[in-house]
């Protein structure tokens, strides 16, 4: 029956626990600061269950690894949208003490959202939250991650991550917090993240990324700062401006009626251009006589 393990900033030396992947009704795992150690991925026999899953920490320990891509398909509470009009948005998580008892224990958590330490006295039932920052995560980030379309947290920074930013990133459309810096990100920045509607702290800095800032929506509320670090990305707000970019057609990509009309004209500018050679040759010609009939000229 357990819903809430608060284990957070104690001294506890182990691996990560797969066991838990049974606790059916487990809503809020907390398992920061500690000394965790080794691979978040799990036997083919432990099953993970974590349909009602909705705050996942296990920040600043020493976790190693890929993230393996069904991490994600098993946390239902991150994926489903509730209805504005749903009574479940105005929720808190709360625990009968006793059977027989009215008294509601609402439990109180401390999570890291945009930069802060928040203390979440009562736990609102659509809040939901992943950070595994300040580990040894290596690898890509799975795409998977997209199914979370109800996340509003997510902080993967301070890891070793390659790859690329997961363009699926852009179906999050209630996150509000992003932060991916001091990985080893590499590629553009998808255009997709233009598209999320509330995001308001977002952190690329210190990773290897390139090319041009997408524009649009909330990216354009973001300074330097977010983009620190990048010596490649150009765009604003980084000071830097891209090159005008080319665009060539191959020969391949014409029709042949655009094929026609350019043998076309290129055979006008040849001949122009032979016309007018020809032109300025013949009055330089009737213009300087040869030396003959100068000769000539002169002794009559």
């Amino acid at each position: 029956m357990l819903e809430v393990l608060n284990l957070g900033k104690n001294n506890i030396s182990d691996t990560y626990p797969c066991f838990l992947g049974k606790n059916a009704n487990l809503r809020v795992l907390v398992l920061r600061s500690n000394r965790l150690h080794g691979s978040v991925v799990c036997d083919q026999s432990q099953h993970d269950n974590w349909s009602k899953l909705q705050i996942v920490d296990i920040a600043s320990n020493y976790l190693i690894g890929e993230i393996p891509e069904n991490w994600f398909w098993q946390w239902g509470a991150m994926m489903n949208i509730h209805d504005i009009e749903d009574p479940p948005r105005k929720k808190h998580i709360s625990f009968s003490v006793l059977q027989l008892s009215d008294y509601k224990y609402q439990d109180t958590v401390t999570v890291t959202a945009k930069g802060l330490e928040l203390e979440l006295v009562k736990i609102l039932a659509i809040f939901t939250s992943i950070d595994i920052s300040n580990n040894k995560f290596s690898g890509e980030i799975p795409r998977t991650v997209g199914r979370l379309k109800a996340l509003y947290v997510l902080n993967v920074s301070h890891n070793a991550f390659t790859g690329s930013i997961p363009p699926s990133l852009g179906n999050l459309s209630e996150l509000e917090s992003l932060d991916m810096s001091s990985n080893k990100l590499t590629g553009e920045i998808p255009h997709e993240l233009a598209r999320l509607p509330f995001l308001s702290t977002f952190n690329l800095s210190y990773n290897q990324l390139k090319g041009r800032i997408p524009t649009g929506n909330q990216l354009q509320t973001f300074d330097n700062d977010s983009y620190f670090g990048n010596n490649e990305l150009c765009g604003f707000p980084v000071s830097e401006g891209c090159a005008p970019s080319i665009v060539t057609v191959p020969n391949y990509a014409l029709n042949s009626q655009e094929s026609d009309n350019i043998i076309e004209w290129q055979s006008v500018f040849y001949g122009l251009g032979f016309g007018v050679v020809t032109s300025v040759l013949f009055f330089v010609w009737k213009g300087y006589p040869s030396r003959k009939s100068r000769h000539t000229n002169r002794s009559r």
